[in-house]
């Protein structure tokens, strides 16, 4: 079992440790539903921070291959993207050039959550966690080197 302590060695509860977690970054709720959601298909979930994603998922794990995608998460809400951040062409240009350079995909999380959760409210998000529903998109990049030295070699 799992317990929560401050540094001062003084318990802490699962509601108020997720509060100081969404206070330190306001897409916690996001990045965990979407962490468990991978968990849950059985990928290898490591920091996407060196790619400019917020994950990279491996099949085994770092030790036997390099990670398969580049996970970005979008938050939506009521069918909208949530935040003030949304990923134009040039954006996503980049991201395909890291992904390419790097041999790797780039895997869209939507977190769509309900539309009467409130964010604001770590006791309503865990509560209504299970409500929370993932959507994927797959991006593949293409090697256009690889295809035409192939095209040389016939």
């Amino acid at each position: 079992m799992l317990k929560l302590q401050t540094l001062d060695n003084e318990p802490i509860g699962v509601a108020e440790a997720f509060q100081k977690f969404q206070s330190a970054n306001k897409r916690f709720f996001a990045g965990y539903c979407a962490y468990l959601y991978l968990k849950s298909k059985n990928w290898i979930i490591k920091s996407g921070l060196k790619f400019g994603g917020d994950f990279v998922i491996y099949v085994k794990g770092p030790q036997f291959n390099h990670a398969s995608y580049i996970v970005l998460i979008q938050e939506m809400k009521q069918g909208k993207q949530l935040g003030d951040y949304t990923m134009d062409g040039l954006d996503f240009q980049g991201f395909n050039r890291i992904a390419e350079t790097t041999a790797k995909d780039i895997l869209f999380l939507e977190v769509h959550y309900p539309d009467s959760l409130d964010l604001a409210s770590s006791v309503d998000c865990l509560a209504r966690i299970k409500e929370v529903q993932i959507g994927e998109t797959f991006t593949k990049h293409h090697n256009f080197i690889g295809a035409r030295n192939l095209i040389k070699n016939k």
